[in-house]
């Protein structure tokens, strides 16, 4: 009797104290891992915004310049110029953007990879407007360059298609951080599931 007196007293002081405390730190522990997947989460949605607020302002930039294409092509480089470099700061800004989602540890490389193919896309058109301006200030092969400046419109239409495959990547990365993870599947089998 006296055994069972002195076991019991072992484990009410010394192996109960410790469960509790096992306990409490693998409670803490999963309570820490949450609040940094939480906080991994935020940093990544606040990243999402703010490519998707370049991405934007670039594709602003794109349309004014379109519009100008459209209106007088090489015929006023002083109304074009300064479009030019508005879309040109667009495109710096929405690319430094993109580089810093892609330092983050859990924004996967198709979700970058879109963003970057959008802001290129945007960015393609202002590049030939350019080369077109340059050509046609040295009054060299003009004919080419009134082609090349009527592609422009199509250019940034193209381009609103891989903004949408951005879009629909960052949708998929939003839905992916905002589920609920699914519980481990069992590794018991149905009858049914073994013959």
């Amino acid at each position: 009797m006296e055994a069972t007196a002195i076991v019991g007293i072992v484990v009410a002081g010394v192996v109960g104290p410790t469960l509790g405390y096992l306990a409490r730190w693998y409670s803490d522990l999963r309570r820490f891992q949450h609040e940094r997947d939480l906080k991994a989460s935020d940093d990544l949605i606040e990243r999402l915004d703010e490519v998707s607020a370049a991405l934007e302002q670039l594709t602003e930039a794109a349309v004014e310049l379109r519009g100008e294409v459209i209106r007088s092509g090489t015929t006023a480089p002083d109304v074009l110029w300064p479009l030019l470099q508005q879309n040109e700061d667009a495109f710096q800004v929405a690319r430094s953007s993109i580089v810093r989602l892609e330092m983050r540890a859990h924004a996967d490389a198709a979700l970058c990879g879109s963003a970057m193919e959008a802001a290129k896309a945007f960015h393609k058109p202002s590049r030939t407007a350019r080369t077109a301006l340059i050509k046609a200030r040295i009054k060299y092969e003009v004919a080419e360059d009134y082609e090349a400046m009527g592609a422009i419109p199509q250019m940034i239409d193209d381009a609103y298609e891989s903004t949408t495959a951005y879009q629909a990547e960052a949708r998929r990365t939003l839905a992916a951080l905002t589920l609920p993870t699914p519980p481990a599947r069992s590794r018991l089998r149905l009858p049914s599931q073994l013959g």
